[in-house]
Parts: C-alpha cells; structure tokens; sequence
C-alpha cells in the first residue's frame, strides 16, 4: 500500500486499505453485519471513513497501511494454522486407527480452541485465500526458522492432497474408470477451484472425469465435462461426494445402495455418517486401513 500511496501524485485520489475478513461463500452477509472494521489510512480520512460507514453499528478500528496489512496477514495465517493442525492430527489418528472426526467437537468446547475454530479435517487447503497470504509472510519474514515452520506445513499440504488419489488406487487399482464428482468447489457455496484438491484427477489420463454441481450456474474445466442432472448416474464407476442438495444426495444414496458393484468416496464434514455401505469409503468418519 505504501507503493501506491507515493504514485498518489497530490493526494487528489483518498486511499483507504480495508481489511477483508469475509467468509468465501457467505461474503454478502460477512460484509452487512461485520464483527468489527479494520481500516488503513493517513489520519486526514478517518472521518470521512467514519461517515461513509456510520450505518454499521461496530467497533471501527484505525491504523496505518503497514498494521492494517499485518491484520489481514495475521488472522489468514492464525486460519493457515489452524487447518494444517486439524490435518496433522487427522494423519496421526489415520495412521494409528483413530477416528479425529469424533473428537473435534470435544476441541470446540475447550474456550481456548473455540465452537469457531477452522479445527475440521479436510483434503488439504483450497481455494488460494490461505495460502496467498502464508506465500506473503515468507516474502516478507526475515527469519529462516519461523520461516520453515510455514514451509513445511505448505509442504504437509500439498501432500495432504495426495490422500484422495490414494483411496482411488486402492479401492478401483488405477484401472481405466469413470468418475462422477459431485460438487467440485472446496466448499458449498463457494465457486472456487483455485489450488483444487482435484487437480490429479484430472490430469489422470486413465479417468474419464464428469462433475455434478448443483449449487452453481456457471461451470466451466478445461476438458471436463459437466452434467445437468443424474438421470445417468448408472454409468459412472466412481462417485466422489463434496456436496449437493438434500434432493441430490438422497438420488446418490439410493443409486449406491441398489448397484453394490459401484464404489463412492465420500469427502464430506457435513455428511460424513450419511453414506454407510460395504462399497463406501467415508474419509473422514471411518479410518481406511
């Protein structure tokens, strides 16, 4: 922000650096009832901020350019740890025949931790918001141990990601299939396949890959097909589950039932018990040996 504010030739332009802590998917309603506002600034706009924002009934609070940026650094990498612990510890209960999804409620209670805490095992960070600004705290930290720390966890992540590729093999040995993905975003309600825990599955040339997203109008990869409905859910080999309508889930669940030949995946938090079956692979509600 600095380097913009010396190209402000006299000033005529007010620039004002607003600290976004909007949730993906949710950013309407995160931005119309705010715990709180963060700005950066020269004090000459701070009334003129206060004005331009006197209908939101909060706590403002005013810093200069550089504090205001170690804001938003500080709370998406207080974020960018909190889900590479949620992962570390869900890989040490996997490796140990312990199921971390049972416990993480347990973690919320503790005031410390908190109902809120990003503490919900997952295939890996996705959608670039994280890991931006993790990419930004090395460019700018001066010290190579604390540095380190943010590498290694990077690391962790992108293997973290390999895990679905894993089951795959392991339950379909790499042969030639077709997979339906149903919901290809990093979460509901969020339409973003920045860093996607999909990647390898859709370079793999072995698979024949379609999706299924019935939250989102605009839907468009590269050399991937997307499907309207699941009226020819039949002809899919493999079924990963993100997410979907009640409705949606309900087909899905029926489908699997009746053809016990088809395998599912299934990656969901929300409906991590949902799916039970002996051709079911829940990742997160029951440890795969």
């Amino acid at each position: 922000m600095d380097k913009i504010e010396k190209k402000n030739i006299n000033n005529k332009i007010r620039i004002i650096y607003m600290v976004d802590t909007l949730i993906m998917g949710s950013a309407s309603q995160s931005f119309l009832k705010p715990e709180q506002l963060i700005f950066g600034s020269n004090k000459n706009n701070k009334e003129i901020i206060k004005k331009t924002f006197s209908k939101f009934k909060v706590k403002k609070f005013f810093f200069n350019f550089k504090e205001a940026e170690l804001i938003k650094i500080s709370i998406n990498l207080y974020l960018f740890f909190s889900v590479s612990y949620a992962n570390i510890l869900e890989k040490m209960a996997r490796d140990n025949g312990i199921e971390f999804s049972k416990i993480t409620h347990i973690l919320k209670n503790d005031k410390r931790i908190g109902m809120h805490a990003y503490i919900n095992p997952s295939l890996g960070m996705s959608g670039g918001h994280l890991e931006r600004d993790s990419f930004f705290f090395k460019k700018l930290n001066k010290d190579l141990v604390s540095s380190q720390i943010v590498t290694g966890m990077l690391k962790f992540n992108k293997h973290r990601k390999d895990l679905l590729s894993q089951v795959i093999k392991k339950i379909t040995h790499d042969n030639s299939i077709k997979i339906l993905i149903v919901g290809v975003s990093y979460k509901k309600n969020s339409f973003s396949l920045t860093n996607t825990i999909f990647s390898k599955i859709f370079k793999n040339k072995k698979f024949n890959v379609h999706i299924f997203d019935d939250q989102f109008k605009k839907k468009k990869i590269k050399n991937i097909v997307f499907i309207q409905s699941l009226k020819n859910i039949k002809k899919y080999d493999l079924i990963i589950y993100n997410y979907a309508s009640n409705k949606n889930t309900q087909i899905i669940n029926k489908h699997i039932k009746k053809n016990l030949v088809k395998k599912l995946i299934n990656i969901s938090n929300e409906k991590k018990y949902y799916f039970k079956g002996a051709n079911i692979v829940n990742i997160f509600s029951k440890v795969q040996n």
